[in-house]
């Protein structure tokens, strides 16, 4: 599951389910039946302990006494979703809105299930539901917005965290994802000023801390960076994260040393929070777990490390660790993705191309799939098979509708089959997931002048060259079609 969904997962199946709170919905105002409520609360505090199974038996119970009270559904759901169980805990929140079409909960959680398996329309449209329910509540716009963002609608996204911000100016959460959507964008002053202005209203907060570090950093300001992450740590010495990016603030100066040893940090906390969400998922206890942890350790061990050679440069030493780990674990999905991608970067084609083959045989979550499909339609274009590249990567961008580098290449691929209509679709596509995309907005122009629309191929030269003032290519080439312009 991809990381930012077990967040979000996290977050609403624990908060929303096992709070204090009183939420008011029809269906969750006080009754007299004290049988239902037993089960339910029960399953309630089986859920806050991570006991799956119990948490499902209990609001089994509270549904066979009262079939018509919804919270009991909806949280049955996360019981179910938090057991891998996908497919029931889609029904068991349908059953919920269709019982109780104002239990806000049960919109967030099909949302989120949803927005596992890329179905973003269908996880925007529940969560502007919600908002029909209730147009005053902040988290449910933040939602919103987080959906609109992985589907690459970032202008409505950014409308949506100011919507948010009239309701409450003060919310950090939405300062902070707001602050991070721009610096996705590359508007690094506005990135900078909501991230300052989140700091204004809680200075301890490490994630805005965190953000500060990297904007810093992107900008050159190292000392500020080096400080913004120091101070985090301060905070939080069990971040990770942090560790991570100064490690890489350091590589970036020259401090190899230093940064090793950060790094090694990271992967240790990063080794000790996966590996114990292994065992808890397998059920296995720690100090028992024998040789099945040991396995578990070593392959865990032998992955960050690849990953962290690769961090650092190192990337013969990166591929020979994935390499070691693959032939341990021949199915290991995110091994497989992360070699393959090593691979491509490096221009080992025909490497990453076997083992993107691989990776698509084993039929992964989506967005692996989609990121192996892009690689092989990449290679299949270099090497001229354009009708396999458009397949591959039209299939790419129906799996993750957000893989910018897809849609880009699907339209390079349109463009030298001369299909010029659909290279000018699949270029609109990237610019509209990734605004910063000059790539995109050239090869858009491109299109443009050699259809013959020379006004909008001016349009996005112009454009491109607000974004990118020093691209010599973009403001010859614009120069050439305003003659061509004048010889009309």
């Amino acid at each position: 599951m991809p990381y930012f969904l077990q967040l979000f997962s996290l977050i609403l199946l624990v908060l929303l389910s096992c709070s204090g709170e009183e939420i008011t919905s029809r269906s969750d105002r006080p009754t007299a039946n004290k049988a239902r409520d037993t089960h339910y609360q029960m399953g309630n505090n089986h859920l806050a302990a991570r006991r799956y199974e119990d948490a499902i038996a209990a609001y089994e119970q509270a549904i066979f006494v009262d079939s018509t009270f919804a919270p009991a559904h909806s949280y049955l759901g996360n019981a179910y979703y938090k057991s891998d169980r996908k497919i029931e805990a889609v029904a068991a929140y349908l059953a919920a809105i269709e019982i109780d079409s104002t239990f806000i909960p049960s919109y967030h959680n099909l949302a989120v299930a949803y927005g596992q398996d890329g179905r973003y329309p269908e996880a925007i449209a529940l969560v502007e539901q919600a908002l029909r329910i209730d147009s005053t509540a902040v988290a449910t716009y933040r939602f919103l917005a987080f959906f609109q963002k992985e589907h690459g609608q970032y202008e409505q996204a950014e409308k949506t965290y100011e919507r948010a911000l009239e309701a409450d100016s003060t919310d950090v959460a939405t300062l902070f994802a707001l602050g991070s959507l721009y610096r996705l964008l590359g508007r690094t002053p506005e990135a900078e000023a909501t991230l300052l202005r989140a700091a204004g209203v809680d200075s301890t907060d490490v994630d805005i801390l965190r953000e500060l570090g990297l904007i810093y950093t992107n900008s050159g300001r190292y000392q500020e960076a080096e400080a913004a992450l120091f101070r985090a740590l301060e905070l939080n010495p069990a971040y990770g994260k942090a560790y991570h990016n100064l490690a890489t603030l350091y590589s970036i100066q020259g401090r190899y040393e230093e940064a090793e040893k950060l790094q090694e940090r990271s992967y240790e906390l990063a080794f000790h929070r996966d590996r114990a969400k292994h065992l808890e998922k397998l059920a296995i206890p720690g100090p028992e777990s024998g040789d099945a942890e040991f396995e578990t350790e070593s392959l865990s061990r032998h992955f960050q490390l690849a990953l962290s050679y690769a961090e650092l440069g190192r990337f013969d030493d990166a591929a020979g660790a994935f390499d070691e780990l693959l032939e341990r674990d021949p199915g290991n999905a995110s091994a497989l993705s992360a070699a393959a991608q090593l691979h491509f970067k490096r221009q080992n084609f025909d490497r990453a191309m076997a083992l993107a083959g691989q990776l698509i045989s084993l039929a992964p979550d989506q967005r692996e799939t989609a990121a192996a499909l892009y690689i092989a339609g990449f290679v299949r274009a270099k090497q001229g098979d354009l009708e396999t590249a458009r397949a591959n990567l039209g299939r790419a961008v129906e799996l993750d509708s957000s893989l910018v580098d897809a849609w880009l290449a699907l339209g390079n691929v349109q463009t030298m089959r001369r299909r010029l209509d659909a290279a000018a679709r699949a270029y609109r596509m990237a610019v509209e997931r990734d605004p910063s995309s000059t790539a995109a907005r050239y090869g858009l122009a491109m299109t443009h002048a050699r259809g013959g629309d020379l006004d909008g191929a001016v349009r996005a030269l112009e454009k491109l060259l607000e974004l990118d003032p020093g691209s010599s290519r973009a403001r010859g080439t614009l120069a050439k079609i305003r003659e061509r312009q004048n010889q009309r």
